[in-house]
Parts: structure tokens; C-alpha cells; sequence
């Protein structure tokens, strides 16, 4: 009996276990079990992330435009062609073509809208001032809207040569020479750019300006483009001779960009058709990237 009883006994310490989950099984499996979920969180989230990239990038690009505005501007050899696009809020730009200083023509009529709103607010001026019996705020819509060469000749010559390249220098623009009126399209890029972001005047005294750039009394040029897909357009061309240009604000849903086109045939000859012909062609080229399929 007592055999037996060791015997039991002895069987039943050694294997009373059997029935029992292993705790050294348990400890190996819950820190695997652990690992496995930690990979796969990470892939998914690697994954989520690479499959997202290619959306997030999606957005409107000015270097996107490069390819396609430099060929329109090789396949006009005979023409002097300088482009400058520039994204207003990321300053990202570009800069094709000829960019040595262009005969402006109108185009720098902006420069001085910009400089009568830097007197007026430097307490100088006013827009009821009188110059040549008209006030400073009839000068200013005839100049930018109707392209008024008189009102021009009014204020720029109230301001001078040297206040005048004084003042373009003061905000960037190296290229401006008023002898001759001449500036670079990368330099009116950035003029836009400066005055749509209100660094040229307050908000009041930008929107005047702006609001002059709209139904002008020549659209034909980049408003004719642009305006047919949904971007509103501030815009001022100039044309002098043979010189003809156009340079804008382009407003769509996501972007703002400045675009300065300038043209000049080698010839010298007037050629206007083919130079709005390339002016629509950049803006659409400008468009395309601005306002990107889905």
C-alpha cells in the first residue's frame, strides 16, 4: 500500500502539468504576436504613404510648364520671346527665353501705378491731387484700364527719372530703365507677384490698382485664353511699335501665378498677329499646369 501510494504520489507530481498551458509557451507567443502587428501597422502605413505621394503631388507646378513654353519659343526663331512664370504664394518661378530688358511699352505703366500708391501712402499725395487739372485717381484708372499715354506722362513726369528707378531698384527690379523704358520679364514677374501680396501698397490701394486690370480696352490677349477656363485675370499689355507683350495675374481655384510674356520680332517689322498667336499659346501652355486635369 505504501508503494502504491508513493508510486501515485510520485505520477501525480510529475505529470499533474500535462493539463496545464505551458507558461514558457505563453511568454514566447505574446511578444511574436506583438512583432507581427508592429510590421504590419508599419507596412501599412509605408504603403498608405507611397500610394498617397503621387496625389499629394499632384498640385499645380510652375517648373511643369518648362518643357512646353520653351518649345513654343524654339519654334519661333525669327521672334525675341522672353517668359517669366512665377507662383505668387510659393515663389516658385521660371524664367524661358530672352531675359535681357525688353522695350516695355505699357507694361511698366504698373511701376508707376505701384510708386503713386507708394506717395500716396507715404502722405505725398492723394488721389484727389490735381495734376494737369485732373485728380491722381482718374490719372491712374486712364493709365492702367485705357492705356492712356498722357495720364502716364502726368505722373511720371511728377515723379522723375531718378524717383522712378529709385523706387524700382527699392523693390527689386534691377532691370528697369526709364530712359528708353525697358525691364526684364523675370523683374515684371516679380512686380506682380509683389502686388497681388499687397507688399507694393495696403490692401485698399492694391485692389484700386487691380481693379483697373479687368475689361480693359484691349483683352485680346491673355484674358482671351484664360478666361475661357474658369481664372480670373488682372492684366496690362503694352504695345509700342513692333514691341508687344502682355503680363498678368492668373487667379485659379488652388494658385495664383504671375505671367510676363514679351515679344519682339527680329525683323523689327510689326508682325501683331503672330505675337498674340504666341501670347495665346504661352497662357494656354501656362494654363495647362495652372488648372491640371484631374
Amino acid at each position: 500500500m505504501v508503494h502504491n501510494e508513493r508510486s501515485e504520489e510520485f505520477v501525480s507530481r510529475r505529470y499533474s502539468g500535462w493539463n496545464r498551458p505551458s507558461p514558457v509557451r505563453t511568454k514566447k507567443r505574446r511578444p511574436f504576436l506583438k512583432l507581427i502587428l508592429l510590421l504590419m501597422l508599419i507596412f501599412t502605413g509605408v504603403y498608405g504613404y507611397i500610394f498617397l505621394l503621387p496625389a499629394l503631388s499632384q498640385g499645380p507646378s510652375v517648373e511643369k510648364t518648362t518643357e512646353s513654353i520653351d518649345e513654343i519659343i524654339k519654334s519661333y526663331p525669327e521672334y525675341e520671346i522672353g517668359v517669366s512664370v512665377m507662383d505668387v504664394n510659393s515663389n516658385e518661378k521660371i524664367d524661358l527665353g530672352e531675359q535681357s530688358a525688353f522695350t516695355a511699352a505699357s507694361t511698366t505703366k504698373l511701376l508707376t501705378a505701384a510708386l503713386t500708391m507708394h506717395e500716396i501712402e507715404a502722405g505725398k499725395l492723394n488721389l484727389d491731387t490735381d495734376i494737369n487739372d485732373s485728380p491722381v485717381s482718374w490719372h491712374l484708372e486712364q493709365m492702367i484700364n485705357q492705356s492712356n499715354n498722357a495720364s502716364w506722362k502726368s505722373l511720371n513726369d511728377k515723379f522723375g527719372k531718378k524717383k522712378m528707378e529709385n523706387y524700382a531698384k527699392s523693390i527689386g527690379l534691377n532691370s528697369y530703365k526709364h530712359e528708353g523704358n525697358s525691364i526684364s520679364p523675370k523683374d515684371m514677374a516679380l512686380l506682380l507677384a509683389k502686388l497681388y501680396k499687397n507688399k507694393l501698397a495696403n490692401k485698399e490701394n492694391t485692389k484700386i490698382i487691380l481693379g483697373h486690370m479687368v475689361h480693359t480696352n484691349d483683352d485680346s490677349f491673355i484674358p482671351t485664353i484664360a478666361e475661357t477656363q474658369d481664372i480670373k485675370v488682372y492684366h496690362k499689355y503694352g504695345w509700342y511699335e513692333s514691341n508687344i507683350h502682355d503680363v498678368g495675374l492668373l487667379v485659379a481655384e488652388k494658385s495664383t501665378w504671375a505671367l510676363a510674356i514679351y515679344t519682339h520680332p527680329k525683323d523689327n517689322d510689326n508682325h501683331s498677329t503672330t505675337s498674340r498667336d504666341i501670347i495665346h499659346k504661352v497662357t494656354q501652355a501656362t494654363v495647362n499646369q495652372l488648372t491640371p486635369a484631374p
